[in-house]
C-alpha cells in the first residue's frame, strides 16, 4: 500500500500546471487585446493591410472550433457515482479487489482553469473480511470476520494532465489525479448466529475497562487516478480508482493483542468474549490466547472507492460547443 503512496508523491511534480493556458471567460478580453496589439506591431506602415490582418485573425479563431469559452459558460458541475468499495487490512491479506461491494454517491466540481478543478464528494460503501478466505494458517486459525459500512465526506483538488474543459470539443479529454482530505464513519459488525453484532460497544480488545474505545468518525486521505471525457453538451463521464489513507487499525475491530476471556466476559460481558476470540486452536501452550497478537497496530486499514460518474453542467454551459 505505501509504494502507491510512493507512487504518487512520485509522479504529482510532472503535471506541468505552469504551462496552464487559460480558456475561461475572464480572460477573452485579455487575450483579444494581446493579440490585437501583435498583429497591429507587425504593419505599422499600412491600414490596409491591419485591417486584412484583423480580419483574417477573427475568421480563424471564428472557425478553430471550441478553443475559448464564451462568457457566461458555467464552471460548475453535479453528478452520481456508482461502483465498489473494499478494504485491506488484517482481514483481508489477498490483495485489492477482494471482498468487494457496490458502493453509490454524489460528487461536484468547481473547475478553477483547464488543468485544475476544486473537488467535494459523498461517498458511501460497505466493505468486509474473512479470516476463512485468508491464505496463511494464522488468519484461517483465527477465524475471525466482519463488516462495516462507510459513509465518506471528502473535498480537495483535482490536477489535469491535459487541458480540459466540459462542452468544449478541443479539450473534451483528459486524465487527471485528486487528492483530498476526508472524515467517514465506520461501524465494524461480527456474525453471531445470524445476527450483526457491533464490536465497537463490546471491547473485543478491552476496550471500556480502562482503555479507551476507538471513535467510529476518522480522517482520512483520498487520493488517485481518473480519466474524463466530455459525452456532448454539459455532459461529461469519468472512471476513477481510489485508494484511502486511514489513520485507524480498527475499521476490522481488530488490532492488538488477545485479552484474557475471563476477565474480559466479566468486565464486557460473555459476548465481548465470544466474538474477540473464535480461534480454532489455541496459540498458547495453556491453551489460552491471552497475550499473543491479534493484529498488527503498525499497520493501518485501508479502503478503497471506484467506479464511473456522470456529471452534468450547472448553469449555462460554453456556447462553444460547434461542429
Amino acid at each position: 500500500m505505501k509504494c502507491c503512496l510512493y507512487w504518487f508523491l512520485f509522479l504529482f511534480p510532472f503535471f506541468g500546471l505552469s504551462q496552464t493556458n487559460l480558456i475561461y471567460p475572464e480572460n477573452d478580453h485579455l487575450l483579444a487585446q494581446q493579440d490585437e496589439s501583435q498583429f497591429l506591431s507587425f504593419n505599422k506602415t499600412s491600414p490596409l493591410q491591419n485591417q486584412l490582418a484583423l480580419t483574417s485573425k477573427n475568421t480563424e479563431s471564428a472557425s478553430s472550433g471550441a478553443r475559448i469559452s464564451r462568457s457566461g459558460a458555467s464552471k460548475s458541475e453535479l453528478g452520481p457515482m456508482i461502483g465498489g468499495s473494499y478494504y485491506t487490512g488484517e482481514l483481508n491479506r489477498m490483495g485489492h479487489f477482494k471482498q468487494m461491494n457496490l458502493a453509490a454517491g454524489l460528487i461536484f466540481r468547481y473547475n478553477i482553469n483547464p488543468r485544475l478543478a476544486f473537488r467535494a464528494n459523498a461517498f458511501y460503501g460497505n466493505v468486509q473480511g474473512d479470516d476463512k478466505l485468508g491464505k496463511t494458517d494464522f488468519a484461517k486459525n483465527r477465524n475471525l470476520s466482519f463488516k462495516s459500512m462507510i459513509l465518506e465526506v471528502a473535498a480537495g483538488v483535482e490536477f489535469n494532465y491535459y487541458q480540459y474543459q466540459m462542452s468544449n470539443r478541443e479539450h473534451g479529454i483528459t486524465t487527471y489525479m485528486f487528492v483530498e482530505v476526508a472524515g467517514f464513519y465506520m461501524n465494524p459488525k461480527a456474525n453471531d448466529q445470524g445476527t450483526w453484532v457491533a464490536l465497537q460497544p463490546l471491547g473485543t480488545e478491552g476496550q471500556g475497562n480502562g482503555k479507551k474505545r476507538y471513535p467510529l468518525t476518522q480522517l482520512s486521505i483520498p487520493f488517485g487516478l481518473g480519466v474524463k471525457f466530455n459525452l456532448g453538451k454539459g455532459v461529461a463521464m469519468s472512471f476513477e480508482y481510489g485508494l484511502r489513507l486511514t489513520f485507524t487499525d480498527y475499521i476490522d475491530d481488530v488490532s492488538g493483542v488477545y485479552v484474557d476471556k475471563d476477565k474480559l466476559s466479566n468486565s464486557n460481558g460473555p459476548l465481548a468474549a465470544t466474538l474477540a476470540d473464535r480461534s480454532l486452536q489455541p496459540l498458547g501452550a495453556n491453551g489460552s490466547n491471552t497475550g499473543y497478537r491479534r493484529g498488527d497496530p503498525n499497520d493501518k486499514d485501508w479502503y478503497s472507492f471506484f467506479g464511473m460518474m456522470l456529471t452534468f453542467q450547472l448553469g449555462k454551459p460554453s456556447t462553444c460547443w460547434r461542429f
